[in-house]
């Protein structure tokens, strides 16, 4: 059996929903982006290039003038990324060469054959290089390979760079997130059932809670119930009925309960049920009209899991908390100043 509160749970929610935004960031859209960015970068540089050289490439081809047409491919050679340049006529074999060793021999690959076949300018993306290819003339095609390990190196060191620069995004996220947490939800429930369990001793004080939400709004209710008991309670004295003061303080609570996010129970010691909203209610397959208020937990609640769990609390006099039905149910039991059994708080999220 597992014990844990709200507020760890959802921090570790909210650090795996940070952690996943920023890798669907990084992976999805900013690594490809840049990776796209530096390829269009080099394709831009070496389609100018080539434009270039065409007119004096397609003049040396029809020449046959090797020198003129070696001269060109230099020039080629001298721009960053380019790995080799070299001319095929349209059987493959190699008309020039930036590797004088390569002269005379025909290239039957695929991508010279579809570079020769594509008659136009055209691309081609095998590991580890880019090949362009342009078509000089009828009987020539230029071939332009570069490497890709430039763009290799810069996308690694934009990795350390997202590296860093995401996990500082993310340990600030999550610390924003926890104290966001801690003082929105986890402070004003703490509250909540400090308050509840007061009241199950019967020793109920003002709630002390601000803001409009609902949580604002249930701490408005609980201490107009408070007020309302106390004031109830001397007039029992007085004279004034205790089934009357009974059934204002269970509506009170119901009312004040209402105003919570989440399904809340309020046991009292001798496990009879003080207070429980909608959507406890909900949980629990309850009608609406259900009068389940002043009922024995075992009367009214028809979850062998949810009764066993309020045992377990109440007896070990600690708060437990499981998963029930997909939902996660904590109990919380609540002790008097005696350090006796008082009662208990079910709370389902």
């Amino acid at each position: 059996m597992v014990k844990r509160g709200i507020y760890p749970v959802a921090i570790l929610i909210s650090s795996c929903l940070v952690i996943s935004i920023l890798l669907f960031f990084y992976i999805v859209i900013y690594f490809p982006s840049q990776t796209r960015q530096l390829e269009k970068n080099i394709f831009d540089k070496i389609r100018t290039i080539s434009l270039l050289a065409e007119p004096a490439m397609q003049k040396a081809v029809k020449a046959q003038d090797d020198i003129a047409l070696l001269s060109a491919i230099e020039s080629i050679m001298k721009v960053e990324d380019v790995a080799s340049v070299y001319v095929l006529d349209a059987g493959g074999a190699v008309l020039a060469h930036n590797q004088i060793g390569e002269w005379g021999k025909r290239y039957n690959d695929s991508f010279s054959g579809a570079g020769i076949k594509a008659g136009k300018a055209f691309w081609q993306r095998p590991a580890g290089e880019i090949i362009y290819s342009v078509p000089l003339d009828g009987h020539a095609t230029l071939f332009i390979r570069l490497s890709r390990q430039r763009v290799a190196e810069t996308m690694n060191a934009l990795k350390k760079k997202a590296l860093i620069t995401g996990g500082a995004v993310a340990v600030i996220s999550i610390s924003l997130l926890a104290f966001l947490f801690h003082n929105l939800v986890s402070v004003p429930f703490k509250k909540l059932h400090g308050v509840l369990s007061s009241m199950i001793l019967g020793s109920g004080g003002a709630v002390e809670g601000a803001g409009n939400g609902e949580f604002g709004e249930t701490y408005r209710l609980l201490n107009e119930l408070v007020g309302v008991v106390n004031t109830r309670a001397g007039n029992v004295h007085g004279g004034a009925s205790p089934e009357g003061v009974s059934k204002n303080y269970a509506l009170l609570l119901e009312t004040a309960l209402e105003g919570c996010s989440n399904g809340l129970i309020v046991i009292s010691a001798d496990n009879m049920i003080l207070g429980i909203n909608s959507l406890a209610r909900r949980f629990l397959g309850m009608d609406a009209g259900y009068a389940a208020t002043g009922k024995h937990v075992l009367d009214a609640i028809s979850s062998p899991p949810l009764t066993e769990l309020l045992q377990k609390a109440v007896a070990g006099s600690c708060t437990v908390e499981e998963t029930v039905s997909s939902h996660r149910v904590r109990v919380e039991a609540i002790l008097s100043p005696e350090k006796q059994p008082a009662g208990a708080i079910i709370t389902i999220h």
